[in-house]
């Protein structure tokens, strides 16, 4: 019972009023509860030198953080999510190197733009995903994209089939997070 309790409880913060947001809180509650284990998928499949992946847990805080942001400045906290993916997504390839895929996470950061902004203020958060994506890339193309960890080429195979995978999983919830969006924007209008 007292699982339960905290379930609710658990669920109660990563959920708002407004769709877009919940949306927001959704996509931090799935990142959250994955951060912790994405360091271990890495490690299964590329042995110590996977441990570099743990660098992407320095994000968790912020992640954590976007529900309670989202309650108090929407706009904010929808940010706070863009440039904390986009953030986590540049440290996985600094540490990892471009050729593991990691960048692949790139796409459902720019997804974010039109999930958790509606068309009269798509500009900013179309702004913000390419803004933060063209430092990221950039940064990580400045001479660090090989990475940090150093694979050979089956793990660069696996570690790509884990990202291009986990990108294909996390693009299919945006797709039902944004049908979920339309239905309250239907009802509502």
């Amino acid at each position: 019972m007292k699982l339960l309790v905290g379930l609710r409880q658990l669920n109660a913060y990563f959920d708002n009023e407004d769709p877009r947001l919940a949306a927001a809180g959704t996509v931090a509650m799935i990142i959250v509860g994955n951060q912790p284990f994405y360091p271990l998928y890495v490690v299964a499949i590329a042995g110590n030198q996977g441990w570099f992946a743990a660098l992407t847990w320095f994000s968790t805080p912020f992640f954590a953080a976007i529900p309670a942001l989202c309650r108090r400045a929407g706009l904010a906290g929808r940010l706070l999510l863009i440039g904390t993916s986009i953030a986590n997504t540049a440290l996985a390839a600094l540490a990892l190197g471009t050729g593991t895929l990691v960048e692949l996470f790139y796409l459902p950061c720019l997804a974010l733009a039109p999930l958790l902004f509606d068309r009269r203020c798509a500009v900013i958060g179309l702004g913000a995903c390419i803004a933060g994506i063209g430092v990221g890339f950039c940064l990580v193309h400045s001479g660090l994209g090989g990475g940090i960890a150093n694979f050979d080429p089956g793990t660069l195979q696996a570690l790509a089939r884990l990202h291009a995978l986990s990108v294909a999983g996390l693009m299919v919830v945006f797709m039902f997070l944004a049908l979920r969006i339309r239905g309250h924007e239907k009802r509502d209008s």
